[in-house]
């Protein structure tokens, strides 16, 4: 993101954990600059659910979605490595991201705080509910209960939310 918007300071946050690659297609374009894109659209009809994540926890919310496509849950990927930029964006970039489903989850080891502008009040948020924790990956993961099945158990809990309405 470096670059992205002359005259503001712009951070990289690195992860001591190893990653997957997780963007496959050709390309120069810097997704990044506006904050927020779309991963990978849901597949298989009308998008039902949308997954929004950011940094070392995106590939797990790839792998939940995987897991609800297979279950006939058309879901979307939303990538947001830089909130600040996503809301320079106009409403209509951002609703083409979003998308206009109010069923979302959004995963990130940090805290909720700020996700629920995303999310809403029907959506679920997989992370801590709590300020610090440090550890191996997998210990903080473990403790917090963030991986790809609480990803897809908030999916469930915020489309029956959503179908209730």
């Amino acid at each position: 993101m470096l670059g992205a918007d002359p005259g503001r300071a712009a951070l990289l946050a690195l992860s001591r954990q190893p990653m997957p690659l997780l963007r496959r297609e050709p390309g120069n374009e810097n997704k990044s600059a506006k904050g927020g894109y779309v991963l990978h659209e849901a597949e298989g009809g009308e998008r039902k659910l949308t997954i929004l994540s950011t940094g070392s926890e995106l590939h797990l919310a790839v792998q939940a979605r995987d897991i609800l496509q297979k279950q006939g849950i058309p879901t979307a990927v939303v990538s947001v490595p830089c909130r600040l930029f996503f809301e320079r964006q106009d409403a209509a970039y951002k609703k083409t991201v979003l998308g206009t489903t109010r069923a979302r989850v959004a995963v990130e080891a940090a805290v909720e705080l700020g996700w629920e502008r995303y999310i809403g009040l029907e959506g679920r948020f997989v992370g801590m509910h709590s300020f610090g924790a440090s550890g191996k990956i997998a210990d903080v993961y473990k403790k917090f209960d963030i991986n790809a099945e609480a990803v897809v158990r908030a999916a469930h809990e915020t489309l029956a939310e959503v179908a209730a309405l």
